[in-house]
């Protein structure tokens, strides 16, 4: 134990973050994913306070303070987590100094004063990181919740208009992207074997580095169809089937043995989940995700497949730069944007349009700005009650999609 004149270096370690809710306040530590609740003791809660506030993460606490218990205790979970320590002052030496894991932001894109100088520019585009191109709606399939499942995931759709993308505008687009450093474009639609300028498209694909990614429904893999996908292929492109909710056995009859194509599975209840699992199991070679699908009446199977407790959210450590990304913009929605064939782009298709692509060859850079500085997708954060006040609002998954279409604000077991 302590000396009673010894002072000490109270620290917590760079990598450790404070947060605070309405409830209690915890510790974590992004290496390890250690967990510490602080005791409601008002001796470590000034301690924390003090650390918390303070510009450095050392503070100088008192033999006596040092030798209370509880506090005695608290310090030696913090030391055993690796998340700080507590060392004997040296008078002769200075105060060590350790950096408070804080968010600092890079405001330029805020401080630019002319909004034409950020429209004309390619820097605006910088943001952009994946565009979706529907580039058909024609579709002869009567999927049930065909108009719902695009509005959870990437997922096809059949529209009303029957339209197909004008490839003049879509090249336009292509071209325009082609010095940005856009990383991802997905083509979709509804039958999108059927749009009249595939093959058009697919010799422009080769032409450009981004990767391209193609969406088909798994009624539309056919001999015809396989053969516009070997040319996809071809050109590196890659491919995701899409299967609905699944109602019966089915087998992976049109599997495509190839890297570059991977399936994605929606259920939405235990029976379809497990037969979705049945079909991973008998398919070990293919690439396949299973995606929650929320029906409008499947709440329970959500509560209990899909919603989040702490166990789900402290089974592996969230880095720093996650942490920082939950606190400032939405992860699953951030740099994404959806062009339907009319031409309307939406930053979230839950959303209002942004306004259309094909009105001017700076189209997509005014879209962009404008969901920059006034959208509500990609910098939707947790910053509604009960999130708001959540001491691990910073830790949880951004806000997606299934939030917005079971109109809930979070989907998990800690906040109530």
């Amino acid at each position: 134990m302590a000396k009673d004149w010894e002072k000490y270096w109270l620290y917590l370690e760079s990598y450790t973050f404070i947060f605070k809710g309405d409830d209690k306040t915890v510790l974590y530590n992004t290496l390890n994913s250690a967990y510490i609740e602080c005791p409601s003791n008002d001796l470590i809660m000034y301690a924390i306070d003090s650390l918390f506030n303070s510009e450095n993460y050392c503070i100088k606490i008192s033999s006596e303070e040092y030798n209370d218990p509880e506090f005695y205790n608290f310090i030696n979970i913090i030391r055993e987590s690796f998340s700080g320590d507590c060392i004997p002052c040296n008078e002769t030496a200075n105060k060590p100094f350790i950096f408070k894991p804080i968010l600092r932001l890079n405001d330029n894109f805020h401080k630019l004063e002319s909004e034409d100088r950020i429209i004309e520019g390619h820097n605006i585009l910088y943001y952009l990181n994946e565009l979706s191109l529907y580039i058909t709606d024609l579709c002869t399939l009567q999927c049930h919740h065909c108009a719902d499942y695009n509005k959870q995931v990437l997922f096809c759709r059949k529209g009303n208009a029957s339209a197909d993308f004008p490839f003049k505008e879509l090249d336009k687009i292509l071209l325009h992207l082609s010095t940005s450093n856009i990383a991802k474009i997905n083509f979709l639609g509804g039958n999108i074997f059927q749009y009249k300028y595939m093959q058009e498209l697919i010799n422009t694909i080769g032409e450009y580095r981004f990767k391209s990614h193609f969406f088909t429904h798994i009624e539309h893999i056919n001999k015809h169809s396989v053969e516009i996908i070997k040319k996809i292929l071809a050109k590196k492109g890659s491919f995701t089937i899409l299967i609905p909710t699944i109602t019966t056995d089915i087998s992976l009859k049109k599997y495509i043995d190839n890297e570059n194509i991977e399936y994605t599975l929606m259920v939405d209840s235990e029976e379809s989940l497990s037969k979705a699992i049945n079909i991973v199991t008998t398919n070990p070679l293919a690439k396949i995700n299973i995606r929650p699908f929320f029906n409008g009446s499947n709440m329970a199977f959500f509560k209990e497949n899909v919603f989040m407790d702490l166990n789900d959210l402290l089974s592996s450590p969230i880095s720093k730069k996650s942490i920082f990304r939950h606190q400032v913009l939405n992860e699953n929605f951030f740099g994404k944007m959806i062009i339907m064939p009319n031409g309307e782009t939406y930053s979230n298709i839950n959303h209002n349009s942004l306004g259309n692509a094909f009105d001017d060859i700076l189209s997509i850079n005014k879209l962009v700005y404008k969901e920059m500085r006034h959208g509500k997708a990609w910098f939707k954060v947790r910053d509604e009650i009960p999130c708001k006040n959540c001491c691990n609002k910073s830790l949880c998954p951004s806000p997606s999609n299934y939030e917005i279409v079971t109109n809930r604000v979070n989907l998990c077991n800690i906040k109530k």
